[in-house]
This record gives C-alpha cells, sequence and structure tokens, in this order.
C-alpha cells in the first residue's frame, strides 16, 4: 500500500517533466512562455545576426537538426527520452558544424530558408501550371524542393557576407511575426481582430521586419 502511494506520489511529480519531454519531442513549442523566448531569439537573429553570425548559425543549425530529424526517429519506435535524446544529439551535431564550419552553417541555413519558404511557392507554381494529381504533386514537391533548395543553398556559399545578412534577417523576421500570432492566441485580452487579418497583411509584415533586418545589419556591418 504504501510503496503504491510512493508510485503515484512520484508519477504524479513527474508527470509535468514527461508533458514537457513529450511536447518537446514532437516539436510543439506551445505556451506563451515558449513564445515569448522564440520571439526574443528570432528578433535577435533578425536584427543582430550578422554581428553574431555564428551563433546564430549554430542556432539555426541546431534548430534544421533538432526539426528535421523528429520524422526520421519516428519510423524507430523510440520513447520520448530517446526521442528527445536523439533529436538534442543530432541538433547539437549540426549546430557544432554550422559554428565550426561557417559556408557548412550558410548552407544549412540557406536550405531551411529555401525549402521551407521559397521552393514550396515555386513548386507550387509549377504545379498549377502541370495540372498535376495531388499523388503526383506530392511525390513532385517533395523532390523538386529539395532540388530548388540544395541549388539556393550552394549558390548561397559563394556569397558568404550577404547571405548571412539576408538568410539571419529573413529567418528572424519571418519567425518573429509567426511567434508574435502564437503569442496572441494565449494572450489574456481578445486580439481576433488581428488573428483575423488577412494573410497578406501578416506577409507583408514579415517581408518589412526582414527588409529592416537587412538594412539594420547592413549598417552596422559597414559601420
Amino acid at each position: 500500500m504504501l510503496f503504491d502511494e510512493v508510485t503515484y506520489s512520484t508519477d504524479a511529480a513527474l508527470s509535468p517533466l514527461k508533458d514537457l519531454i513529450r511536447q518537446l519531442v514532437s516539436v510543439s513549442f506551445d505556451g506563451p512562455i515558449f513564445y515569448v523566448i522564440l520571439l526574443i531569439i528570432a528578433c535577435f537573429i533578425c536584427f543582430e545576426g550578422y554581428g553574431i553570425y555564428k551563433m546564430a548559425l549554430a542556432l539555426i543549425g541546431f534548430f534544421v537538426g533538432y526539426t528535421f530529424s523528429h520524422s526520421i526517429l519516428l519510423s524507430f519506435n523510440l520513447t520520448n527520452e530517446e526521442m528527445l535524446i536523439g533529436q538534442t544529439v543530432i541538433g547539437l551535431i549540426l549546430g557544432a558544424l554550422a559554428w565550426l564550419f561557417v559556408r557548412a552553417g550558410i548552407f544549412i541555413a540557406a536550405y531551411h530558408l529555401a525549402q521551407r519558404h521559397l521552393a514550396a511557392s515555386i513548386v507550387l507554381m509549377i504545379a498549377k501550371e502541370l495540372d498535376v494529381n495531388d499523388t503526383t504533386f506530392m511525390i513532385f514537391s517533395g523532390i523538386a524542393s529539395v532540388i530548388v533548395a540544395m541549388l539556393i543553398a550552394f549558390l548561397s556559399v559563394k556569397a558568404e557576407r550577404l547571405v548571412i545578412v539576408v538568410v539571419t534577417a529573413v529567418i528572424g523576421g519571418f519567425a518573429c511575426v509567426e511567434y508574435l500570432r502564437q503569442i496572441m492566441t494565449v494572450f489574456p485580452y481578445d486580439m481576433s481582430f488581428m488573428l483575423n487579418a488577412p494573410e497578406a497583411l501578416w506577409t507583408l509584415g514579415k517581408i518589412f521586419l526582414a527588409a529592416a533586418g537587412v538594412g539594420i545589419q547592413g549598417v552596422k556591418k559597414r559601420g
């Protein structure tokens, strides 16, 4: 009886930790604390990316490795704890690679940016012109997105300074807007009037922040 009570109290005490691990593993950074921390990091990278480019590239490298490895590790039927360790190790490897070898960091960051924001749009436009069915589109979009992103990433390595400024400003600026939207969903006051704004307005906000980041970093770099 006493053993059962101790086990129950231990499980109850560990429950928040298990929930946190589950959340981290699923790459679902939900909650106001996560949103505020990530918003601050995104703003810092947007406007200070070149000044701290090695740290920024390392953070992006870690994030890419951590998130991309999630879908790969799912096929191994690992526990949440093992998934967390695996994703963290892969993230640290890519982060260290980006820190030690700047061009590798630029490649990783440029690939992430291109694959997530640019390649998908380009592929979608091509697919619409070809009028392909859903199955063909999934295969075509997956392969084509990787090819486009790889091409952009390889070209990016050739212009280190400019790419560092642009990539950190765009990734940081876009992320700022996304995390701001997430914060609004848990804000204690009704923010639906802003959340329901046209998507084009949010996109303009991302572009404005990215452009501001490029401009500010460019001025600091020349100074």
